[in-house]
């Protein structure tokens, strides 16, 4: 049976949840509206690392038994609220990496080359700004956003996923 604090814990993990879920789901709306506001996908993408990383303290949390959350602090929200900011931030970084391609999919010639890592199109970037030109580079349809949104959730769920990578962009390159 866990601990009072980690029911505590389990409340504030859960509402964080319901309202990550329910920003993904008003963007879509706002998206979908004719007319209405352009949502590109990275916004959805740091929400899905936000949730994958709350998915993975839920799971740390029931799971091991001294695992401690320590909400009788005064910073008891801010323990629950890093690694959530943390998975937000490395899915932020995963979306950098796929558009950039450094990270690419099939044909791509990225430090990673696999068909389990989304395309992206570049549109022609002639007298735009970077905002636009950041707006408008998006995954290449569907198959290509759903690789996008899956490999977001699972950089937030694990922390070793984009340090990894990170670490491997930091080794020199062998035969250069």
């Amino acid at each position: 049976m866990p601990k009072t604090t980690d029911l505590k814990a389990l409340r504030l993990i859960f509402f964080i949840q319901i309202g990550l879920v329910a920003l993904m789901g008003l963007l879509f709306l706002l998206g979908s509206i004719k007319g209405g506001i352009r949502v590109g996908a990275f916004f959805f993408t740091i929400i899905l690392g936000a949730l994958g990383a709350s998915v993975s303290l839920l799971r740390q949390i029931l799971e091991q038994s001294h695992f401690s959350i320590g909400l009788d602090s005064p910073f008891k929200v801010f323990t629950l609220m890093m690694p959530i900011m943390y998975g937000t931030v490395m899915a932020g970084i995963a979306y950098l990496l796929f558009m950039s391609g450094i990270l690419s999919g099939d044909g791509g010639n990225g430090l990673l080359t696999t068909n389990l890592f989304p395309n992206f199109i570049h549109p022609e970037t002639n007298e735009m700004t970077l905002m636009e030109q950041f707006r408008k580079v998006t995954p290449d349809g569907m198959q290509n956003t759903g690789k996008l949104l899956v490999w977001c959730f699972l950089a937030g769920y694990s922390e070793r996923f984009v340090t990894g990578i990170l670490r491997r962009l930091e080794q020199p390159s062998v035969g250069g």
